[in-house]
C-alpha cells in the first residue's frame, strides 16, 4: 500500500509498464485480494481436538477484485525498485546522478517559455469572454426596455469605444494562444525550484490528468518521479526552446534563432504586462533535466 496519499496530475503509463518489464513483473490487469474469517462453537462436525473437548470450526473466504489502474502499477514500480536495491536519489546534486538513474524531486513547479505565455492568454480570454458576455446581455437589456428588440445587435461591438477595443484585445489573445500551441506543440517546459537547487523537465501534454492550466497557472509545489535524462554541467544551460523542438520544426538551424525567439518573448510578455524572468527562458547549470515517469502531490 502506499506510504501516503498521491494525486496524479500526470502519468505516463506506458513508461511505468515498460520498466515493470525490465524489471521481471508481468502487467496485473486486476488485483485479486483474498480475506478469511472464522468461528469457532462447541458441537457438530468438522471435529478438532483441543484439549479434551471438542471444538467445530468453520472458515470462509472471501475475494475482492479490483482493477490494476496506472497508480496502483506506479505503486508496484516505487516498491519493485525498493526491492531491487535500484536506489532513488532524492533531490540530488546532478554531480552525483548519471543518465538513467531514478530522480525524485519535489519543489515548486514554475511553467517556462511560450508555455507560460499559453498560460496567461487562455486565463485572459477567459476573464475578456465573460467580460464580453455581461457587456452584451447588459445592452440587450437595456434595447429591451426600449422595446427594440428587433434592431440586429452585433455581439462583438456594441458601439463603446472600450468594447470594441476589447475586442480586438481578445482576437489578438487568440491569435497569441494558437501560435504559442501551435509552435509548443505536446511539450510543456517546466523547471522544478527547491531550496538545493532547479531541476527541468518537458512532460508530454497528452499525458496530462488535469488541464494544465489547473495545474501550473499558479505555481504549486509537487513531486516529479522519473530518471535522469542528462545533466547540465556549469557553463551549460537548458533551453526550453529546443527542449520542445521548436527550432527543429519551424526554422533552420542557427546558433541565432533561440536568441532572436527569447526577444520576442520578452517583448510579448511585457505587452501582455506578464512577468517573464530570464529562468523562464534559459536555465544554467548545474542542473538535471528529468524524463518524466509521474508528477503528483
Amino acid at each position: 500500500m502506499p506510504d501516503k496519499l498521491r494525486e496524479f496530475i500526470y502519468l505516463d503509463d506506458v513508461s511505468v509498464n515498460s520498466h515493470l518489464s525490465s524489471l521481471g513483473k508481468a502487467l496485473p490487469r486486476e488485483v485479486v485480494e483474498q480475506s478469511e474469517s472464522g468461528k469457532e462453537t462447541e458441537g457438530g462436525a468438522d471435529v478438532k481436538l483441543a484439549k479434551g473437548s471438542r471444538v467445530w470450526s468453520e472458515s470462509t473466504g472471501t475475494e475482492t477484485t479490483r482493477d490494476a489502474t496506472a497508480p496502483y502499477r506506479f505503486e508496484e514500480l516505487r516498491e519493485t525498485l525498493v526491492e531491487e536495491d535500484i536506489q532513488i536519489h532524492d533531490n540530488p546534486d546532478p554531480r552525483a546522478v548519471s543518465r538513467g538513474d531514478v530522480i525524485r524531486v519535489d519543489g515548486t513547479t514554475v511553467p517556462m517559455s511560450l508555455y507560460k505565455i499559453e498560460l496567461a492568454a487562455m486565463s485572459f480570454l477567459e476573464i475578456f469572454d465573460g467580460m464580453m458576455e455581461s457587456d452584451v446581455i447588459e445592452d440587450i437589456d437595456e434595447l429591451a426596455d426600449e422595446d427594440e428588440r428587433d434592431q440586429n445587435i452585433d455581439p462583438q461591438r456594441t458601439g463603446d469605444e472600450d468594447d470594441i477595443e476589447l475586442s480586438e484585445a481578445l482576437d489578438d489573445l487568440r491569435t497569441i494562444l494558437e501560435l504559442a500551441e501551435e509552435f509548443i506543440g505536446d511539450g510543456i517546459p517546466i523547471r522544478v525550484v527547491n531550496e538545493a537547487r532547479t531541476y527541468v523537465t518537458a512532460l508530454d501534454r497528452s499525458l496530462m490528468r488535469v488541464s494544465g492550466r489547473e495545474a501550473f497557472f499558479e505555481e504549486t509545489d509537487y513531486v516529479i518521479f522519473g530518471r535522469v535524462k542528462g545533466r547540465i554541467n556549469r557553463d551549460e544551460e537548458w533551453d526550453p526552446i529546443e527542449a520542445t523542438r521548436v527550432t527543429g520544426r519551424y526554422f533552420q538551424e542557427s546558433e541565432d534563432v533561440g536568441d532572436e525567439l527569447r526577444d520576442v518573448l520578452r517583448q510579448l510578455s511585457e505587452e501582455m504586462e506578464l512577468e517573464m524572468s530570464e529562468e523562464d527562458l534559459l536555465v544554467e547549470g548545474r542542473s538535471v533535466e528529468i524524463n518524466p515517469m509521474a508528477v503528483y502531490w
